[in-house]
């Protein structure tokens, strides 16, 4: 690495989770049911502001207590309090927003998981790979995949599964 200084970047504090969280998850965490399951949610992200960024935006305006008592059980089951590392927290709090995809939605993101970190990926490189893999159904043309392919990468970018990098040429890459 030819970097000069290495900084290390910590986590958020509590309360610097918890003022990011509100803001994103809106007003919603404010209603006295749902402000306590919220906090413990917020803090199920581990100071993390990628997992509260995605995990307050799913539940951003949601005024059900049962879908925040659901997101923080969900949350406590999939991140293992011992020995744990970053990565395994990042994917907990990102756990639950795959679960919610419909198939065709995780086939697509489990193909562009097999493209290397940070590679731009082009979406008819995804059409080609969609059609031949029989990802879209039902779907007979390469223009209806492609229509699909669009409709699909949208629904993942709206996860905060996959990024766009850049919208002119119609790429775009997942999330680390």
């Amino acid at each position: 690495m030819d970097a000069k200084k290495i900084f290390t970047v910590e986590t958020l504090s509590e309360e610097e989770s918890w003022d990011m969280f509100r803001k994103l998850a809106g007003e919603v965490v404010e209603n006295g049911e749902i402000n306590l399951i919220a906090r413990e949610v917020a803090a199920y992200c581990g100071g993390l502001p990628l997992a509260i960024e995605t995990v307050a935006r799913a539940l951003k305006n949601k005024n059900d207590r049962h879908v925040w008592n659901d997101a923080a059980r969900q949350l406590k089951m999939s991140i293992p309090r011992e020995n744990m590392r970053i990565s395994e927290k990042v994917f907990a709090t990102l756990e639950p927003s795959y679960n919610d995809l419909e198939s065709e939605a995780k086939s697509v993101f489990l193909l562009c998981c097999l493209f290397p970190r940070d590679f731009n990926i082009p979406i008819e490189l995804l059409v080609r790979y969609g059609m031949g893999l029989g990802l879209f159904k039902p779907v007979y043309t390469v223009e209806a995949a492609r229509d699909r392919a669009h409709t699909v990468v949208s629904g993942l970018v709206s996860s905060f599964l996959l990024s766009i990098v850049d919208d002119d040429t119609e790429k775009f890459v997942q999330n680390e």
